[in-house]
C-alpha cells in the first residue's frame, strides 16, 4: 500500500535529524558538564 511506502521513503530524513538532534544535545551537554566540573 502506499502508506508503506511513503513510510519506508520517509525515515532517512528523519533519521538523520534525530541524529543531528541528538548530537547538539550531546554538545551542549559536554560543554555544560565542562563548565560545571571546572568550577
Amino acid at each position: 500500500p502506499q502508506a508503506v511506502i511513503t513510510f519506508f521513503d520517509y525515515p532517512a530524513d528523519y533519521v538523520d535529524r534525530i541524529k543531528e538532534m541528538v548530537n547538539t544535545a550531546l554538545e551542549e551537554y559536554d560543554t555544560e558538564w565542562n563548565e560545571y566540573k571546572n568550577d
